[in-house]
């Protein structure tokens, strides 16, 4: 490779299923650099849940599912992001604790959580309704 990190870096195309979650355990860090949030959601719940450290773009709604268990940059921004990634790469406390944070923050994500979240919006959403309509739903 051009860098001179043939040893060091590796980049997957499709991995697979059965090897996944092993590729998330052993990884030194997942790097998640879209500009968009489109399908990515999935990676970057998956990286957390197998407590890989985590870098990726504050693009769409990522920042506020990876909140303080990974590391954010601009995905628009390559300085941004080859700060950050160094800085996960070199710190080896860092890279423990964002793993440790996204394995605790992957635990409070269960599918009840979620199903009570939504029929909470839902409730929210036809009491506004009703209200703002007279009571006609």
């Amino acid at each position: 490779m051009e860098l001179g990190l043939g040893e060091q870096l590796q980049l997957l195309e499709v991995i697979p299923l059965q090897d996944v979650q092993n590729v998330y355990r052993i990884a030194r860090m997942t790097v998640i650099p879209t500009p968009f949030e489109g399908w990515s959601g999935i990676p970057v719940f998956e990286a957390m849940a197998l407590g890989s450290p985590l870098a990726t773009s504050r693009a769409c709604g990522i920042p506020e599912a990876v909140s303080d268990a990974g590391l954010l940059f601009d995905g628009l921004d390559v300085a941004n992001m080859a700060q950050a990634l160094k800085r996960l790469w070199l710190d080896e406390n860092l890279r423990k604790g964002l793993a440790a944070q996204a394995l605790i923050a992957s635990a409070a994500r269960t599918w009840d959580r979620a199903a009570q979240t939504y029929a909470g919006i839902y409730t929210e959403a036809r009491t506004l309704w009703m209200r703002d309509h007279g009571g006609i739903s």
